[in-house]
């Protein structure tokens, strides 16, 4: 029967974390020609100048873990030396839980009061820094949210020599996905007497003040809670044949082509976010503690009183406890889809002449594209007890197809200049089509009930227009091996992008069948016209093997990245205009310190980067792009093989305690300062 192996493999792991965070958000320019600004601004004592507030503080502490299972099974057979078959079944089940509390003041939209009298500081541009308001509106919620994902890979793979210079390869592939999500919010809504804020470092201090106390249920008026269901199914059918032909001399090395045939859907059901108002504020309700909050170095306002975290972690439970009947339905207009076949041939031509060598192909892809879904609008409505609840949604549908096909040439080529030494240059176009959450065309409005009024009133959908991005690439790399573990290369590329994707938001004044209008900020999707980036990268590598025993196992990374990048941004006005595309740091450097001798494996790696964009548009900025200010990371691990069989691994994430902060357009205006945790994990591995 020829030989026959068989490979199996178990994983398990599981990770807690928490994160605190402080929020600033949004920010609103005082107009000096609407009245209430006007009369703002001379309260101040700021008429005839710029000044810009925020609008809304709050802070978040949220608890959650991870759990993952994964298990692998491959079979191979080869009955002869010409022909091999390989079977594989992947399987991953994923479940992700956090529950969370979060304490807010928010005036939203509305004119925020300045206290009589209180000192209030500005930056130079007349960015708020310092000040007290009061009767801001305070909103407590806690949450919880899970998901449960399994995901099963089933693929197959043969291997053919007909004759010595003739390879054919085949591959058939089948994923079949699911996942379910659950999001459970019950809110608290009352008046706080007072709220300092000071932005001016590097964590914002925020007391808020009231009379009857954050820890007295008598300090909130009203209560409500949200809950959202969905489930997604998703497959990928993928087949393709391949066939080499390598030639014994010439300057042509080999031959190579292929076909390659695609089908990806999506199909997703929400219920969409139902509102419940509750009559009154129910019992079950804890001091909730906050003195550890910011591990205690933020300035806050003491301790709060908030719904009781066990209870909620319970979705059953919660709905038992307020007393609602059942989960929310499933309706036909929470249903979108998304259908993605591609087509694709392509060819590859080796060729070696010393001293260089490369390859020249092109890759011609036929992309055919549906996705459906529905605009919903969902209204409030009173029960037969005369309280507030989500109504009858009210849809239409919405249903886009797109074809088109993409022509990619490539071409690679390698100088060896020395034996150490070698050059090289490569030139591609490239696409990369929107994801499928970008596509979805459906778009949820809900109206707000009584205890959201203060919010921004916020939806998200996709745009099924979207084109996919195409770049011309072009790159260059110096490589000198200098020893027999070390290298040092230096890389320059250039990357001139089209139909670049970005996050913008826009305003829809939208009207309810009971005649209730209100103000929504839409983010979406758009195609920009162009993007660039441009920059060069410089890496090291060796380990010290000259050093004596037992020093001449240790070892060292280092690399620096420089990436210019720039795009329109979605604000046509104001103090950003021009943004680097999203997530791209301008300055990136990773230094890694490594041993590696006998059975003893360590690593520690230091990894920096500068700001960057999180997103080109977010919501309450006027379009201003959100940034993650500078940071950097240090991890570590260490391993050891105790027998060839068994193998113990610790790692050590973000020992530095690193913070985070992002913020809107400009450092003036900072958004939120987060802290994750510091987290330490132990592997044991297993190998028979």
């Amino acid at each position: 029967m020829g030989e026959i192996g068989i490979l199996a493999s178990v994983s398990f792991q599981k990770t807690a974390f928490r994160q605190d965070t402080i929020s600033t958000e949004p920010f609103y320019t005082l107009d000096p020609t609407n009245a209430t600004d006007a009369e703002v601004l001379a309260s101040l004592g700021r008429t005839g100048q710029t000044t810009i507030l925020p609008h809304g503080t709050g802070i978040g502490e949220v608890y959650g873990d991870r759990r993952r299972l994964g298990t692998d099974v491959a079979l191979q057979w080869r009955p002869s030396d010409t022909l091999e078959l390989t079977a594989e079944v992947f399987r991953s089940d994923y479940k992700f839980r956090f529950d969370d509390y979060s304490f807010f003041a928010y005036s939203s939209g509305s004119a925020i009061i300045p206290q009589p009298g209180a000192a209030f500081t500005y930056a130079d541009n007349g960015d708020f820094e310092s000040g007290t308001f009061i009767d801001v509106p305070v909103g407590n919620n806690t949450s919880a949210q899970t998901r449960h994902s399994t995901t099963t890979d089933y693929s197959l793979n043969l291997k053919w020599k007909p004759v010595d210079n003739l390879t054919i390869t085949a591959d058939g592939q089948y994923v079949d996905a699911k996942t379910k999500n659950l999001r459970s919010i019950f809110g608290l809504n009352g008046v706080a007497d007072t709220l300092y804020q000071d932005i001016s470092g590097s964590v914002p201090v925020v007391n808020i003040g009231s009379e009857t106390g954050l820890t007295n249920p008598a300090t909130y008026t009203s209560a409500f809670y949200l809950d959202n269901l969905n489930e997604s199914k998703a497959s990928d059918k993928t087949a393709r044949l391949d066939a080499e032909y390598r030639f014994d001399a010439g300057i042509l090395s080999s031959i190579k082509a292929g076909f390659r045939y695609a089908d990806r859907k999506n199909r997703t059901i929400d219920t969409g976010y139902r509102y419940t108002g509750l009559s009154g504020i129910p019992s079950e309700l804890e001091t909730v503690d906050l003195g550890d909050f910011f591990r205690g170095d933020a300035d806050l306002f003491g301790n709060i009183i908030a719904f009781n975290r066990g209870i909620i972690r319970n979705y059953q439970n919660t709905l038992d406890t307020l007393g609602i009947a059942s989960a929310p339905a499933y309706t036909q207009s929470g249903t979108n889809q998304q259908r993605q076949k591609t087509f694709t041939g392509y060819a590859t031509a080796f060729f070696k002449a010393d001293p260089i060598d490369g390859n020249i192909g092109v890759r011609v892809v036929r992309t055919n594209l549906d996705v459906s879904g529905y605009y919903q609008q969902t209204p409030i409505v009173l029960d037969e007890n005369g309280n507030e609840v989500s109504g009858p949604t009210v849809f239409n549908p919405i249903a886009v197809s797109q074809d088109y096909t993409s022509v990619l040439p490539s071409l690679n080529l390698r100088v060896h200049l020395t034996d150490n030494l070698q050059l090289r240059f490569a030139a591609a176009k490239n696409i990369s089509r929107p994801t499928f959450t970008q596509l979805n065309p459906s778009l949820t409005i809900s109206e707000p009930g009584a205890a959201q009024q203060d919010q921004i009133h916020t939806a998200s959908g996709g745009n099924p227009y979207l084109k996919p991005m195409k770049s011309d690439n072009l790159d260059a790399t110096v490589e000198w091996y200098f020893s027999r573990t070390g290298s040092l290369t230096a890389a320059a590329f250039y990357k001139n992008i089209k139909n670049y994707i970005q996050t913008a938001v826009s305003y829809r004044d939208v009207t309810f069948d009971n005649g209730n209008s209100y103000e929504y900020e839409v983010t979406s999707y758009n195609n920009v016209a162009k993007g660039k980036v441009k920059g060069f990268e410089l890496a090291y590598q060796q380990f010290f093997d000259f050093l004596p025993g037992p020093f001449d196992g240790l070892g060292m990374q280092a690399n620096f990245t420089y990436v210019d990048s720039q795009a329109p941004s979605p604000a046509t006005s104001g103090p950003v205009t021009n943004v680097p595309l999203e997530l791209l740091s301008k300055y990136n450097y990773n230094i890694v310190g490594i041993y590696e001798k006998g059975g003893l494996s360590a690593r520690v790696a230091y990894n920096w980067r500068s700001k960057y964009v999180v997103t080109t548009a977010g919501n309450g900025t006027g379009s201003l792009p959100v940034f993650n200010k500078p940071f950097g990371q240090l991890d570590a691990s260490i391993s050891y093989n105790v027998t060839p069989q068994f193998a113990l691994a610790l790692d050590g994430t973000n020992l530095t305690n690193t913070r985070r902060a992002t913020y809107f357009g400009i450092d003036s205006r900072p958004r939120d300062v987060v802290v994750n945790d510091r987290r330490i994990s132990l592997t044991a591995r297993i190998t028979y």
